[in-house]
C-alpha cells in the first residue's frame, strides 16, 4: 500500500479526492485538515508518505510559492516522495521565476464550475483527474544526456551510461543507436543485438526496422529535445531524451513498458523490456510509427 498525505482545502473535493483514491485499492490516505498545514512536512517525515497531494489557492500558507516550497523542504527529507499540486488554471498562474516548476503542478480545470455541480458530479470529475495526477505522480521519469551517439558496438559498449539494470536506460539506448542507421543499418543492428541480450534481431525484426524508417531517420531524430517538424527533427546536441514510467509498465511479470515521446505525435510511444536476472533488455520498440512529416519534404507545411 502507498501512502498518500492529502491537504485540501475544499471539504467537497477533499472528500471526492479520497473516495476517488481508496477505490483503487492501493493507497492509505492520511488527510491534513485546512487548520493543520503548519504540520505537513513533519506528517510527511513521521509516516514516510510515497506521494504529497495538495491544492493552491490564494490563502497565505497554500500559494503557489509556499506549496512549490513545502515540496522542496519534503524532498530534501524524502528524496523518492512524489508531490503533486491541484491548481485552478484559470486562477492560479505560475509567476516568471517559478515557471520552471510546472511539471510540478497539476492544472484541473473543475475549481470554477464547483458551486454549478452536484455532489456526485464533483466526485465523478475529481476520481478521473486525480487518478489520473497520482499515477503520473507515482511513476518514475528520467532525462538522459548524451554527448554524441555510438557508431559501432564497440563504442555503445565502452559507453559509461550504458546500465541495463534500468529499464529506463535501455529503453533511452535503444533510441539513441537508431540515429546510427541511415549511415550504417548493419552496425545498427549490431548494437541493437547488444541492447537486446541473449534474444538477437531475427529476419523479421531486422525487416520490420527497415520498412519502419528506411529513409525516415528524423522519426528517433524526433525523440530527443530541440527536434521539431519545423527544423525537420534536428535535435540539440549534447542529445537529451526523457523516458518514463506509467500506470501499466510493470503490469506483465518480467516484461516493461515504458514510453518516450515525440515531437512529431501527440501521444508518448511504448517501448516494451524484458529482464533477465537484474537486467532489463530491449524486447520491442514500439515507437518507431509514423509521425508528422518534416516541413522540408511536406508541400502543405
Amino acid at each position: 500500500m502507498k501512502k498518500i498525505l492529502l491537504s485540501v482545502q475544499n471539504n467537497l473535493l477533499s472528500e471526492a479526492i479520497q473516495n476517488a483514491l481508496v477505490k483503487k485499492g492501493r493507497f492509505c490516505i492520511e488527510n491534513v485538515s485546512p487548520n493543520q498545514d503548519g504540520k505537513i512536512l513533519d506528517l510527511c517525515i513521521a509516516e514516510r508518505v510515497d506521494v504529497l497531494l495538495m491544492d493552491v489557492t490564494r490563502l497565505a500558507d497554500s500559494t503557489i510559492e509556499k506549496r512549490l516550497e513545502l515540496c522542496g523542504k519534503v524532498k530534501e527529507y524524502l528524496p523518492s516522495c512524489k508531490t503533486a499540486l491541484l491548481c485552478d488554471e484559470q486562477q492560479i498562474i505560475l509567476p516568471p521565476h517559478l515557471t520552471h516548476f510546472k511539471k510540478e503542478v497539476l492544472f484541473m480545470g473543475i475549481f470554477d464550475s464547483l458551486k454549478n455541480m452536484t455532489n456526485q458530479a464533483v466526485k465523478n470529475n475529481v476520481s478521473k483527474a486525480v487518478s489520473g495526477a497520482v499515477n503520473n505522480a507515482m511513476h518514475k521519469s528520467k532525462t538522459f544526456v548524451f554527448a554524441d551517439y555510438p557508431k559501432n558496438a564497440d563504442e555503445l559498449k565502452k559507453m559509461p551510461e550504458l546500465d541495463f539494470s534500468s529499464p529506463l536506460s535501455t529503453a533511452a539506448f535503444a533510441m539513441l543507436v537508431l540515429l546510427e542507421y541511415d549511415e550504417s543499418p548493419e552496425n545498427t543492428i549490431e548494437m541493437l543485438n547488444v541492447l537486446k541480450g541473449p534474444q538477437p534481431m531475427n529476419g523479421m525484426d531486422v525487416q520490420f526496422l527497415r520498412d519502419r524508417i528506411k529513409g525516415r531517420g528524423y522519426i528517433p531524430r524526433s525523440y530527443f529535445e530541440g527536434s521539431s517538424v519545423k527544423n525537420d527533427y534536428t535535435p540539440n546536441v549534447p542529445y537529451k531524451i526523457t523516458v518514463s514510467e506509467y500506470a501499466y509498465t510493470y503490469q506483465s511479470e518480467g516484461y516493461a513498458k515504458v514510453q518516450v515521446q515525440s515531437s512529431g505525435a501527440d501521444s508518448p510511444r511504448p517501448i516494451e523490456l524484458r529482464r533477465k536476472g537484474n537486467q532489463w533488455f530491449l524486447w520491442r520498440n514500439l515507437a518507431l510509427s509514423d509521425i508528422r512529416t518534416p516541413a522540408s519534404v511536406d508541400p502543405w507545411a
